[in-house]
């Protein structure tokens, strides 16, 4: 991020849009946006980003319609007021249910009409958070901080469902859809003292590590604060000031840590219990092919 906003959610919007993607590829049929792409979009933005520092009295207004307080409602409702407000595209639907005969079939994120082209565009987006252990070529060995996700099965899902529901049941889409994308952003945590990066991913996504022990707060000057889940987006900007739990013990569940100096954010780190991976199968070594 090289603009500095001073209103967190203004960040966490600005995030939200120009943050590296954590996969990105012509995959399955699908666009799932580069970094360049999301790059563009934000610049395009830019200007009514620096309107609503300003005041964001517009923004705060929206999110409080957030359906609740889980950090996956928040990003969907910072993705539509983005696609509400640029210029690049029409918003036409949003969280739009498919149904036949009273059951539901799924629910595509975003239909929007790109005002350069005039075609119609089917988007899926999420926000993920996983951590890694061995044979980290493998999505299977990604999970999230709750073990209740894997990000094999979150790839699978949006690979063979959710980016296919407009392509499957097109009678009950109001719009003829033109083309198909995909924005996953995130976070990967990589076991401490792995130099090397999954060759699945975008080269540059966001990265982190994992400890199942305290760092020393005291280690080259940096000092390390828990973070909110609210929190998780947007580098944080004077930490010194920002009023987070600082690290003590190894905590009884997962828990995200910033380690930060003079006020500024140097990277993020998961502190997890001693037995955290008791319970997880580690697969194979084999790399998850991104097919075209």
């Amino acid at each position: 991020m090289t603009e500095r906003f001073k209103h967190r959610c203004v960040q966490d919007l600005a995030w939200v849009i120009q943050s590296p993607p954590m996969i990105s590829g012509f995959i399955a049929g699908t666009n799932w946006w580069s970094a360049e792409k999301l790059e563009q979009e934000y610049q395009i933005y830019l200007p009514r980003l620096a309107q609503l520092d300003k005041n964001p009295t517009e923004l705060k207004a929206a999110l409080k319609t957030t359906k609740s307080h889980r950090l996956g409602h928040y990003f969907e409702a910072l993705v539509t007021f983005w696609l509400q407000t640029t210029s690049s595209y029409e918003l036409l639907l949003s969280q739009f249910p498919l149904r036949n005969q009273h059951r539901t079939l799924g629910e595509i994120d975003y239909l929007v009409r790109d005002l350069s082209t005039g075609k119609i565009i089917h988007i899926e987006v999420a926000v993920k958070f996983y951590l890694g252990k061995d044979g980290l070529n493998d999505m299977a060995n990604w999970h999230g901080p709750g073990l209740q996700d894997r990000l094999d099965k979150k790839f699978d899902h949006l690979c063979n469902h959710q980016t296919q529901l407009s392509r499957k049941h097109p009678e009950l889409v109001p719009y003829a859809v033109d083309e198909y994308a995909c924005i996953v952003k995130g976070r990967l945590f990589y076991p401490p003292d792995i130099k090397a990066k999954t060759t699945f991913t975008y080269p540059d996504n966001l990265h982190g590590r994992w400890r199942n022990y305290p760092p020393d707060s005291a280690e080259h000057g940096i000092s390390y604060s828990q973070l909110q889940k609210k929190d998780w987006l947007a580098p944080l900007e004077g930490i010194d000031k920002h009023q987070a739990k600082p690290l003590i013990a190894i905590p009884s569940e997962p828990a995200c840590y910033v380690a930060h100096s003079n006020g500024k954010e140097q990277s993020r780190v998961f502190i997890l219990p001693e037995n955290f991976w008791t319970n997880v199968q580690i697969h194979g070594s084999t790399a998850v092919p991104i097919q075209s």
